[in-house]
């Protein structure tokens, strides 16, 4: 019975089972999806006590990226990328019968794209693009088009895509941009609109500028109506420049070349990056470089043929160097060197601005380098032949001191005593001495015979002849002839040829001087006898040999002579008259005369006996020539003479204040001149210039008595000949001189310019120039300075500071130089500041280079020679 219920369960249970099979349907059986988006799926399950599913896509529970998900209540969710096989399964199987199961088909579609934004927002029409899109949905072959062309399309990701194309479109316009996704379920994304921008603008600034070489211009750019703001830089169409043209960095900073190039300007050009074929140019005009001197090798100098090196920058072919006011021959190196040959004449001052000048275009000089001018192999120093020549010429000039220095003072005394005499022109008559004057001064500025020239001016001083009385040319042509003449020869000559001269007879009364004829109440004339003994060779009291005077007990001066001696000397001296004329007869009082001598007529001169100095008489009965002779002789040999005429030669030519110790050493000289000839004024000359007393070591103003105030007419030719002055025609310079108290050639009296005799008032010391020294004359005196620096002397001569000039850049340089060129290198150092002062008050170079040697010509230290 248990059996049999037990079957009957079970058969049962088979039956209703049989009956009652599980099934499972799914709802929707077929759908289209598109990449992302999701879709649920319902399952029912029958006939199952449990009727929950588990779903599967293409047979993957739940799913996965590639096919798409689903989650447990059916929700699918679309792959973002469509697979290849765009078809998938989502099935629901029964958990109650996994064999129980139910599927759709889902068909997988590609995206719909959307545009968020463009990069860049705009494009140029006719310009060639390339566009970043951002946005959505993208997928590997989906496509642009713009405007309806389709353009070059680059899947980057589903966010961005990267298209290159095109548009003609006019600019201001929309163009149409849109994105479509390919099949499977190709679709487009909604249109966004892309402005259309005008061409690519470049603009670049600044323009025209010019540009010396080495030198950097920065240039600006701006790029218009595109976002890419890049450019090329090109000069002359080359990238990036190049040494020749110059060059140019990314940044547009140019930098020329040093040298400019043919012609001198180059175009730089900004080329867009957007739009190569937009640009802009600009126009650099370009200038050589600014030369920089730094050496000069070697460092010093000497006159002559010269070749020397300079090293520094900037230097293009075509440089020149410039030594002081010349130019030299100059070889270009390299842009740091250049070589210089050529032949340099003495600087003023011993010193000379070298520069480098670049050629143009800009064609400019570098600041300078002071370089010392000196001889190769000197005997001498600047200060010592400086010194020297203030004593046996006119003063330096540059050329002159050059050459004392080479040679030592006793060569240049035997150059200059062989040196010929410079000359005057014949006289004309009826012709005044301005001629004669501009002669003297044309002579004392060129020519060679310079000691010669200041011993007959000396001479003339002693010797006294004035065109105040013989203002006539050819009264005084024939007498300067006469100093030049004997200058370096024997005094007694000397004294002959003046004493027979018309001009000394006419001035002095000797010419036409009767014999004493009490009848007729005629008494000679005394003037020359006179002026003869007490300014011309003796004095009026008796002379040591060193030219202090002899005292007698009482310390009274002890006379040279007396008025008797003067009347026995001015018989002596009777009986003469003019030389005739060419083809004229001789008579007594021949008509005025001076191209010879004067003659004799012995009818009118005195035949009585003379009593002279020292003792002799001369016998009577002679001929006026013998008593001529004679009576000089007798001067000649007075032992006054050789300290007289020594103390006033070394006062013309040295100092105003002699010791007696010097003057002796010169007048043992004038006594014997080492071969025992007496009155060799070569001899005395040359002892005078070669004493230790002429030449003191140091500046020796400081002292009381020493040098010598510069009377005008040494005034004006030091400082003209110290300028180095050039002479445009014969100068006419006396009226400078005249204006400082010193008429040439007019004095205004026997005694000279000045007296010889004259002390300085309170001081007890000779200082003979100082009688003409007034508040007037030294105001003229500063105003002939003033005028020589600012080249103001007339049409005559030329005073080119120059020289000066280009060193006024460093005062320092400039002061030294006008210190060697007007003090041979004694200046002071109260002097030099007191002038560095003045310099540095301004920055004007002509007008520093003015003021230095103004200050300096004015000073006491120039104005009182040493």
């Amino acid at each position: 019975m248990i059996r049999r219920r037990f079957l009957w369960v079970l058969a049962a249970a088979w039956c209703a089972t049989a009956a009652a099979q599980v099934t499972v349907t799914v709802s929707p059986v077929e759908a289209e999806l598109r990449a992302g988006q999701a879709r649920t799926f319902s399952a029912s399950v029958k006939n199952a006590q449990d009727r929950t599913v588990q779903w599967l896509v293409n047979g993957v529970a739940g799913g996965n990226a590639t096919i798409g998900t689903v989650t447990e209540g059916g929700r699918y969710t679309a792959p973002l990328v469509v697979p290849k096989a765009n078809t998938v399964t989502v099935t629901a199987q029964a958990k109650a019968d996994p064999k129980a199961k139910a599927s759709a088909k889902v068909i997988l579609l590609n995206p719909v794209p959307a545009i968020s934004g463009t990069d860049p927002w705009a494009v140029n029409t006719a310009l060639p693009f390339t566009m970043k899109l951002s946005g959505r949905s993208f997928v590997p072959g989906a496509f642009a088009t713009f405007g309806g062309v389709k353009l070059a399309t680059t899947y980057v990701s589903d966010t961005q895509l990267v298209v290159t194309g095109m548009t003609a479109a006019p600019p201001d316009s929309q163009v149409p941009l849109i994105v479509t996704n390919p099949n499977p379920g190709s679709a487009a994304s909604s249109v966004r609109n892309v402005k259309v921008l005008p061409p690519v603008g470049v603009s670049v600034w600044p323009n025209n500028r010019t540009v010396r070489g080495g030198v950097e211009l920065q240039l600006s750019h701006s790029i218009s109506n595109n976002g890419n703001k890049g450019v090329k830089w090109y000069v002359n169409n080359v990238a990036g420049g190049n040494a020749v043209f110059g060059a140019i960095d990314a940044a547009g900073k140019y930098t020329a070349p040093l040298a400019a190039p043919s012609p001198p300007q180059v175009a730089v050009k900004a080329v867009s990056d957007a739009d190569p074929k937009a640009s802009a140019t600009v126009a650099v005009k370009l200038l050589n470089a600014l030369p920089v001197l730094d050496s000069v090798n070697p460092g010093t100098v000497a006159p002559g043929p010269v070749s020397f090196r300079v090293r520094g920058s900037g230097f293009v072919r075509g440089a020149v160097v410039r030594f002081g006011t010349e130019t030299l021959t100059t070889t270009y190196l390299s842009p740091v060197e250049l070589e210089a040959a050529g032949s340099v004449k003495p600087a003023p001052g011993g010193r000379a601005a070298v520069r480098v000048a670049n050629p143009d275009p800009g064609g400019a000089e570098s600041a300078m380098r002071v370089v010392p001018v000196e001889p190769a192999r000197i005997v001498l120093t600047r200060t010592q032949a400086s010194r020297f020549l203030e004593q046996a010429a006119w003063g330096a000039t540059p050329e002159l001191l050059a050459r004392v220095q080479q040679v030592g003072r006793e060569a240049f005394l035997a150059e200059q005593l062989a040196a010929p005499p410079s000359d005057y022109p014949d006289a004309q008559p009826n012709m005044g001495l301005s001629a004669v004057q501009r002669r003297f001064f044309s002579n004392a500025m060129t020519a060679p015979d310079q000691l010669r020239q200041r011993m007959a001016f000396a001479l003339g001083q002693i010797l006294v002849v004035s065109g105040v009385k013989t203002g006539s040319m050819e009264q005084m042509v024939p007498y300067q002839r006469i100093l030049l003449r004997h200058a370096f020869g024997n005094f007694l000559d000397l004294l002959r040829d003046v004493t027979l001269s018309p001009a000394m007879g006419h001035f002095l009364d000797m010419v036409n001087n009767e014999k004493e004829n009490p009848a007729k109440n005629l008494a000679p004339n005394e003037n020359y006898a006179r002026e003869l003994l007490q300014l011309f060779t003796i004095g009026l009291h008796q002379l040591n040999a060193d030219g202090t005077t002899v005292r007698d007990a009482a310390g009274n001066p002890v006379s040279a002579y007396t008025e008797e001696t003067v009347k026995e000397f001015t018989k002596a001296f009777t009986g003469w008259t003019y030389a005739p004329r060419p083809g004229a007869a001789s008579k007594w009082r021949n008509p005025s005369y001076f191209a010879a001598p004067m003659e004799p007529f012995e009818t009118h001169h005195d035949t009585s006996a003379k009593a002279l100095l020292n003792g002799v008489t001369l016998p009577a009965g002679q001929l006026a020539r013998a008593d001529l002779e004679a009576a000089l002789r007798n001067i000649f040999e007075h032992p006054n003479v050789g300290p007289f005429i020594s103390l006033r030669l070394i006062q013309h030519l040295v100092k105003s204040n002699p010791s007696p110790a010097y003057v002796a050493r010169i007048s043992a000289v004038f006594a014997n001149n080492g071969s025992g000839v007496r009155g060799d004024l070569a001899a005395v000359a040359r002892a005078i210039l070669l004493d230790a007393e002429a030449r003191p070591a140091g500046r020796s103003g400081q002292l009381p008595d020493a040098g010598q105030l510069r009377e005008p007419v040494r005034l004006v030719l030091t400082l003209l000949r110290a300028l180095d002055t050039r002479m445009i025609d014969e100068p006419s310079l006396a009226s400078w001189a005249d204006q400082m108290g010193q008429r040439l050639f007019y004095a205004p009296s026997v005694f000279n310019y000045y007296s010889p005799f004259y002390r300085i008032p309170g001081s007890g010391a000779g200082g003979p120039e100082f009688q003409i020294l007034t508040p007037a004359t030294a105001v003229n005196r500063a105003n002939f300075a003033h005028r020589a620096v600012r080249n103001s002397l007339g049409g005559t001569v030329a005073v080119d500071i120059t020289p000066f000039q280009l060193l006024a850049s460093d005062p320092e340089a400039l002061v030294e130089a006008v210190n060697h060129a007007l003090l041979g290198g004694t200046m002071s150092s109260q002097l030099r500041q007191s002038i560095l002062r003045a310099v540095g008050a301004t920055t004007d170079l002509r007008t520093r280079a003015r003021n230095a040697l103004y200050l300096g010509a004015v000073s006491a230290e120039f104005q009182v020679a040493n």
